[in-house]
């Protein structure tokens, strides 16, 4: 796998990116949409409209853990454990790994 700029690699951006989507700006958007339920007074047709695009979006806050552990587990897994056997404390103990017999 090839890094980018700053010892980064290329999955990574995108990796923070879903981060800030869904674990920060999605909930912060849903608390947004709860005060706005809350103190705005609305027809009802409108109040129901509001509702309903508040709990879609608590169901995509909700589906944060899920998207990160799949693109963390398929991005970046291999490039972690190839870290840990190259320059982890157990480097010294999974030297015969890395290397064939």
């Amino acid at each position: 796998m090839g890094e980018g700029k700053a010892g980064q690699f290329p999955g990574t951006k995108f990796i923070q990116g879903m981060c800030y989507l869904f674990g920060m700006i999605i909930p912060a958007v849903f608390l947004f949409y709860l005060f706005g339920l809350w103190v705005i007074p609305m027809r009802p047709s409108k109040q129901y409209f509001m509702f309903l695009s508040a709990q879609t979006l608590r169901a995509w806050a909700a589906l944060d853990v899920f998207v990160l552990s799949i693109l963390i587990a398929v991005t970046q897994c291999s490039t972690f454990v190839d870290f840990i056997l190259q320059y982890g404390t157990l480097s010294a103990a999974c030297g015969g790994t890395t290397s064939p017999f």
